[in-house]
């Protein structure tokens, strides 16, 4: 009953905490704006860094949730699994470990549970961000297409949307041509494209749609090289993983494989020697 206990006070506690910490940090930000927007000193500066963190990851996931709102959800993570690796100790082992033994677990369980949706979000992130590299490649060579055809980049792309099955890299850009539509220039807009994607892959081309409407340069060129260079990378990478197939293949050999092969292949030594003995 004592360990339930301290898990719940150590529930309260966190949360308690995890509230009164973010609340004043949003106090503070608030009342600075009010009074002076020369006033540098921030009472938690170890907290920004990581809710700036948080929120570049989200908006590339599209995950809809604040800052502090995930902050949340860790910390329950974090107390359910403390509650949950306990209880399966209790049920397991048939008693209560000695007070050492459960704040080690209550640590192990709650770093775990406080990490893991972290661990996702980034997940995520790289699927998500992986879907749109491979899409973009389609995407450019259709533009080149049309641009070649004398046709604006804009258009073309207002063509492809239209044709093109949903995906991340459909939403984003939809979302792109949606902040042009309603007033912001399109410069801003790819600018902002960029900053969510998070991609140093489409950068490039990205700054090569900034520069032809800051300065009205051709674009075919430039489009039909920085899709060239985008099929040489997508190659090369493919490459690379090609010939990182064979190390990764050793974990589940060494570990799955090889034991199987070798209980197969020496039980009936084992058996036949143990039966003589």
């Amino acid at each position: 009953m004592l360990p339930l206990l301290l898990d719940f006070l150590i529930f309260i506690s966190v949360a308690w905490l995890t509230n009164h910490l973010f609340q004043a940090q949003f106090k503070f930000n608030l009342e600075r704006i009010k009074t002076s927007r020369f006033y540098s000193w921030d009472p938690f500066p170890q907290v920004t860094p990581y809710l700036a963190y948080l929120r570049r990851k989200m908006t590339t996931a599209r995950w809809r949730f604040e800052p502090r709102e995930f902050i949340w959800i860790q910390v329950i993570s974090g107390t359910g699994l403390i509650m949950a690796g306990n209880l399966s100790l209790v049920l397991l082992s048939g008693s209560w470990p000695d007070w050492s033994g459960v704040l080690f677990y209550v640590l192990i369980f709650f770093g775990l549970g406080f990490i893991f949706p972290v661990v996702k979000l980034n997940t995520a992130v790289r699927s998500r961000q992986k879907n749109m590299v491979r899409d973009f490649s389609f995407y450019l060579d259709l533009m080149v297409l049309g641009v070649e055809a004398g046709l604006d980049y804009s258009a073309v792309l207002q063509k492809i949307l239209q044709n093109s099955k949903q995906g991340p890299l459909k939403e984003e850009l939809e979302t792109m041509l949606q902040q042009v539509q309603m007033g912001k220039s399109r410069s801003e807009a790819w600018r902002e494209f960029s900053g969510r994607i998070d991609l140093p892959e489409i950068h490039s081309v990205i700054l090569a749609f900034i520069q032809t409407d800051q300065t009205g340069s051709p674009l075919t060129k430039t489009l039909r090289q920085l899709s060239d260079e985008m099929k040489t990378t997508r190659f090369q990478l493919a490459e690379k993983r090609a010939y990182q197939m064979p190390v990764k293949m050793l974990i589940p050999l060494l570990g799955c494989i090889f034991p199987a092969v070798f209980i197969l292949l020496f039980e009936p030594l084992v058996l036949r020697f143990l039966r003589l003995l």
